[in-house]
């Protein structure tokens, strides 16, 4: 038969082992999960950045359009320029012609007004082209700031690891040795009382009620008459 210091030894490591072992899948089940959100977390950082970087590259593509049209309108702008400067010159010669007088001097102040025109377009046209390049320049800025921004979230964070279940095993046998330590250095009256009464392995001092000793026993009988039976002779008094 099991001693009672055994069977609570083994009951204690049970249920020990037990705790131990639903802690460690709690454990692992907090660490899933918090993966799990990293995993979410991570996907929505990089479908942004992606958004980004495909406003980027529109903004990238707009402003290459936009260069585009200036450059075309200052094109326009200077043969109109050029072709203002011939009218002009022409008007002049045609006038010359009929009041035969000299217009060199008109001539030479329509060129000098037509070159400060030319000018004046392309330093406009170079203004905006400059402009652009500055826009240029913010939106490759604001993709690298993005990017960096977007590794730091990540790293920021870190995948936990699977608990280990050897050590959670460890653990839970040191607290139940821990535990059966503590029952055995306790007094032997006290070890008995996490028995109920009776218990702690046939101690010297019986807890049953006076009516189920053998001398409770031996004065019913005696009161009964039974006390010169053989019945009693055997069961009882041989004892």
């Amino acid at each position: 038969m099991c001693s009672p210091a055994a069977a609570v030894g083994g009951g204690q490591m049970a249920l020990g082992l037990l705790g131990t072992y639903l802690a460690y899948q709690q454990a692992k089940q907090a660490t899933e999960e918090a993966n799990r959100k990293k995993d979410i977390r991570d996907a929505g950082l990089k479908e942004k950045l992606l958004f980004d970087y495909g406003q980027g590259a529109q903004a990238v593509a707009d402003t290459e359009k936009q260069r585009l049209q200036i450059e075309e309108i200052e094109q326009q702008d200077l043969l109109n320029e050029q072709l203002n400067l011939l009218r002009a010159e022409g008007r002049m010669e045609v006038a010359e012609l009929a009041e035969g007088q000299s217009t060199e001097l008109a001539k030479g102040q329509v060129v000098r007004e037509s070159l400060m025109a030319e000018e004046q377009i392309k330093t406009n046209a170079g203004v905006d082209k400059l402009n652009l390049r500055y826009r240029l320049r913010d939106i490759d800025t604001g993709l690298d700031l993005a990017r960096l921004d977007t590794i730091n979230a990540i790293n920021s964070t870190t995948y936990q690891s699977d608990p280990n279940q050897a050590l959670f095993m460890l653990q839970g046998l040191g607290s139940v040795a821990s535990s059966a330590q503590t029952y055995y250095s306790m007094p032997e009256s006290s070890r008995q009382s996490w028995f109920g009464q009776g218990g702690g392995g046939g101690g010297s001092g019986s807890n049953l009620p006076n009516s189920y000793t053998n001398k409770g026993y031996r004065k019913r009988r005696r009161s009964s008459g039974m006390e010169g039976s053989s019945y009693y002779k055997y069961n009882v008094g041989n004892r």
